[in-house]
Parts: structure tokens; sequence; C-alpha cells
């Protein structure tokens, strides 16, 4: 095979040349940072006449420096950036009039609170504390944004996923996933969902999938992250589904998950939860029973055990200067599907259930992180993120019974999935003066992926009761065609009777914000490398067949050569909000270069 090389660029439908993207990207060394949290407004005096000059300070907590001011422009008009969600007040100060404080504005990520100020001449010793509703609706941006943060996630009777959590926004769809065909997970008793979001007819190969504004959707699933963490260290979900910014690539759902970091008071959690398998419910009726579903309770599916536990602990390292916030969790999902049987005899031509040995599939997932916040100067704020020992999945079986519907896939033709999801983050932010803002980060996540055969000389499930699955990767994969069955060994639709999976996916974005109380503008840039390499390994020298009634009828011969693939995506970015008086205009360019090649690829020798 020889080796494929491709390379375009797009400027929002249009195609341009790509010498032109790249000498952008050195005129602009910027990526577009996670949801920026403003607060601003217009400063009047008792005559409705516009006050330039007047100091603006935002207080909360959740600085690390406590505070950030601004100063009016020739308008009246301030606007304080790149904040962090929490509550603020907000305070007004100008010679000759007194001072103005306005308690308990509440920031969510992504939002633009708009906080007017009407100051009355006095002694500048007189304050004024100005106590009422926050404001709820963004008067200003376009884009539509739902944010749902712990007190929700944590008083709802959901699995706390980004993909269940995404179906309280109203007309949000879910796609099955790369490993999965649940449309979401309930209560956990899956273990995970790894689900592609739409909404308004937006496309689910376009929805983006960050972690603190960087990316860790899959190289090899478009739209799927390649694990799902814990909300154990995830302070909001925040779903942007319209009006992207142009700091957005794509026009579908992006979903930013923004971890929590600790603060000057040392706290902690544990979550602890688990379900009896008497407490699932049943909709199997008789209707159900007479079209064949068996298993389970009273036919169905049924629980084995489902349960999580996830400790938590954040607080000062040193106060105002360095904080930390530290997880660790482990969750377990285990049913038996409906319909999903042992093998009778897994070296004949056709799979006939033994419905006397219901198989169960479990899946467990672990992770533990640390997030640092250092205060490294009055100016410099540096934020490191990992995930030490890092996500870890073991799914037995995996991909079985119908996980790839329409396919069924026999106990023993399914696979072992072992994977290591790594998460490493850096990231700096620099307020240069109150109108310029200086945003840098970096990421990276490494993956291992490991898809075993079940055989007995492999298989890690001793101890778990499933020794008896005795998959046969020494014989033939068999595909019956009538039922759309396979059996044996998952050779038939992998080819090679086991596979390994390594991807890295490697982010760069760095900003400059240009902020005035008239005008917000922000130039940047986002570089996105993704890298993925597939190896097959076959016990069976590539050989499987198609059955007809439990009868050969074609065989298949077929090698997997190891395959590597390569994706750089430069992304170039414009975006300003100008405001002038009540009206608001959102102006974006956005250009994006991208360059996919395979190297060339080697088959090996087969029959």
């Amino acid at each position: 095979m020889t080796e494929s090389r491709s390379s375009s660029v797009y400027v929002r439908g249009g195609r341009i040349l790509s010498a032109a993207a790249l000498a952008a990207v050195f005129l602009c060394l910027a990526a577009g940072a996670a949801d920026a949290q403003t607060i601003g407004g217009t400063v009047s005096d008792e005559t409705g006449g516009v006050l330039p000059g007047v100091t603006v300070e935002a207080r909360s907590p959740a600085l690390i420096e406590q505070v950030r001011a601004a100063v009016t422009d020739g308008n009246g008009q301030y606007r304080i950036v790149a904040l962090e969600p929490g509550t603020y007040s907000v305070t007004f100060t100008l010679a000759g009039f007194s001072t103005l404080v306005r308690e308990g504005v509440e920031l969510t990520t992504g939002f633009a609170a708009n906080v007017d100020a009407e100051m009355a001449v006095g002694q500048l010793a007189e304050t004024i504390t100005v106590t009422e509703a926050t404001p709820v609706i963004d008067v200003q941006s376009i884009e539509q944004t739902a944010a749902i943060d712990r007190d929700i996630y944590e008083a709802l009777p959901t699995a706390r996923q980004y993909d269940n959590l995404a179906l309280l926004i109203p007309a949000m769809n879910i796609a099955g996933g790369s490993t999965t065909s649940l449309s979401a997970d309930t209560a956990g008793i899956s273990g995970e969902g790894r689900n592609r979001l739409s909404i308004h007819g937006s496309q689910p190969n376009d929805a983006e999938i960050h972690f603190d504004g960087m990316d860790i959707s899959s190289p090899s699933f478009d739209g799927a992250p390649h694990f799902t963490p814990f909300d154990t260290g995830i302070a909001e979900f925040v779903y942007d589904y319209s009006g992207n910014s142009a700091e957005v690539e794509t026009g579908g759902v992006r979903l930013n998950m923004i971890p929590k970091e600790g603060s000057n008071t040392f706290s902690g959690s544990l979550r602890l939860d688990g379900t009896h398998s008497a407490w699932l419910a049943n909709n199997v009726d008789d209707e159900l029973l007479g079209r064949g579903i068996t298993g389970g309770r009273d036919g169905g599916t049924a629980l084995d055990q489902a349960w999580t536990i996830a400790p938590a602990i954040g607080g000062p390292i040193a106060e105002d200067r360095l904080w930390f916030f530290a997880t660790y969790s482990f969750r377990r999902g285990s049913i038996y599907p409906a319909n999903y049987f042992a093998n009778t005899d897994t070296s004949s031509l056709a799979y006939v259930p033994d419905v006397n040995r219901h198989m169960f599939t479990r899946k467990d997932i672990s992770e533990g992180s640390l997030r640092l916040t250092w205060q490294a100067t009055s100016k410099d704020k540096i934020q490191a993120f990992a995930s030490l020992p890092g996500n870890r999945r073991h799914i037995l079986p995996a991909l079985s019974g119908a996980d790839l519907d329409p396919l069924y896939i026999a106990p023993e033709a399914g696979s072992e999935n072992e994977a290591w999801v790594n998460t490493y983050q850096l990231t700096w932010v620099r307020p240069q003066t109150n109108r310029i803002l200086f945003e840098v980060g970096i990421g990276m996540q490494p993956v291992s992926n490991r898809w075993p055969d079940l055989s007995t000389e492999v298989q890690s499930m001793r101890g778990t009761g499933r020794e008896d699955i005795d998959a046969r990767p020494g014989l033939p994969g068999v595909f019956e065609a009538t039922t759309s069955t396979m059996s044996r060994n998952m050779g038939f639709i992998f080819q090679g009777t086991n596979f390994h999976i390594s991807t890295t996916n490697t982010n760069v974005r760095a900003s400059m914000s240009y902020v005035t109380g008239s005008h917000n503008l922000k130039i940047g840039t986002q570089v996105n490398q993704k890298f993925e390499q597939f190896a097959y390994f076959s016990d069976n020298n590539w050989t499987n067949m198609i059955t007809f009634r439990g009868n050969p009828i074609q065989a298949r011969f077929h090698a997997r050569p190891p395959r590597d693939a390569n994706l750089t995506n430069v992304g170039i970015y414009a975006q300003e909000q100008w405001t002038i008086d009540r009206l608001t205009i959102n102006a974006g360019l956005r250009l994006d270069w991208f360059k996919g090649f395979y190297p060339d690829q080697v088959a090996p020798a087969m029959t």
C-alpha cells in the first residue's frame, strides 16, 4: 500500500490556500481558552450621565488572588473577564461619589453577568451596599449554554455522567457510542457511557468533548470521549449547543467539563452508593415473553451488582498561594443482559444457548486525579492537572451480546478490554493590564487499549465465575448469516482474534484578549494533534467463515495490517463582542487547516 496524504483549509464554508493558514499561525501564536466568565455593564450618575474612570473590583473566594479589577471607558462601560465560577461582590469607586457595592453576583461557567451601577454624589467614606437578584439572562452573548453544576447532579437520581445529564436539556439527543448500544446508563448499572451528543439537527460526529477547555475526544470515534471522567472531580458540566463562537471548531454540541479546584479552606467529600438486584424494575410483559425474551428475573435484564466509592479532598498548601484538589473513584457495574447465555459447545459451527448458564458482563472503572492551582505572582496563575494513576477500565467480556447491534455476539466471541487513559494539563493565565489578558494551555492524553480474546490461556477472569466462557481462538471464527450471530471467537468482525490500540491526543491553546467596556476582542489559535496505532493479531491464521443454518457457505481469509494514522488541525480565530448602548454585535472569523495521513502499511502473511 502507498502512503496517502491530504490537507485542506476551510473558513466556515470556503476553501482557501494552506499557505494563508500557516502565515496566520505565525502572525498570532495563540488557542481558545476554556469558557470565560465575565462581569460587565455601564456605570452612570443619578442624572443618567455615563461615568468614565470608575474603578470596578470583583471579589470572590473563588479567585486565588481574591480580587480582579477594571476601569470604565469613555462610554462608562466596563468588563472583567476570565473570572472563576462562584459568588462575587462588585465594588464601584470614584472620587466625589459614594462607594457602591453589589453583593451576591452568581457566575456559572460561560455566563456573562450584566451588572449596571448608578452612583450618587457623596463622601468617599460612604458605602452603599445593594443586594438584589443575580442576573440570570446573558444579554450580550448569542451562545446557548446550559451548565449542570454539582448542586443539580448531586440531587437528581442519575448516573452523574455527561450523557445522561445532557438529557436534562430539552431537545438534546444521545447516540450509542463506540462500545455500547445502550442509549444511556441508568443509575450506574452499566458502568459508563461513551455516547455522542446532538441537538436541533446537529451531527453527532460534530460533537466535541472538552476537559477544562481541551479536546479529549477519541481519535477513533468522532464525537465520543475515550473515557468518562468521574463526577467526583467535576464542578460543572457545561453544554454549548447553539450559536457557537469562533473558538469552537464545529457547529455541533460542545461539552466542557470544568474540574474542581481547592481553596483556602480544607474540605472533602465521600460518595458511596450501591444498588441491590431486587431494586431494578422489570418492564418485561407477556408480549415480550411471547416474542422470546428470556433470562434475568422473570425475563429481561437482571442486575448483578452496581456500586461506587469516591472520596475527594481539597485545600491550601500555602494560603493565597497554592491550592490542591485530589480525588479517587471506583465504580463497578455488572448486569445479566436479556437473552445472553453461554454457548453449549464453543467448538460447534452453530451457537446454541445454554439457558441454564445466564452470563453477566462486568465493567470496573477507577480513576485518581490531582489538580494544583498556583498564584505564582500577583498576575500569573498556573494550574496543573494530572490523572494519577489514570483512568483504568476493565470489561469482562466486552463487545458481546447486543453491544454492536444488530450483530449478536456470543459470550466467547467477545473480548476482554483493558484500557488505561492518562490526562495531563498545564495552563497559564496572566492579566497583563486591566485590558489585556493572556492565556496559554497544553494538554496530552495518552491511551493504551487492549482487546485480548477470552481463551482460557490469556483470560484474567479466574475467580469471577466466567472461566466457562472458553473462547476458541485457534478455530475459524463463525458468522451465522440467518441470525447475524458471531461465535467461537472475535475473529469475524475484527479479522484478528485480538488487537491493541494506542492513541495520543495533544492540544495546545493560547489567546490574547483586549477588553474595554465596549469591546471584548479575542484572538487565538488551537492546535490539536491526534495519533492512533492499531495492531492486530490472529491465532487462527486469519481464517473465518460464514454459515447458513449451521452449514459453511463461505471462507474468509483476511489479514489486517498494523495501522498508523496521524491528524493535525490548526485553528485560528478572532472573536469580537462590541457593545453599543443596548446593542451587542457578536462577530467571529475562524480558519482551520487540516492535515491527515497514513504511512505505508504492511499486511502479515496469511493463507
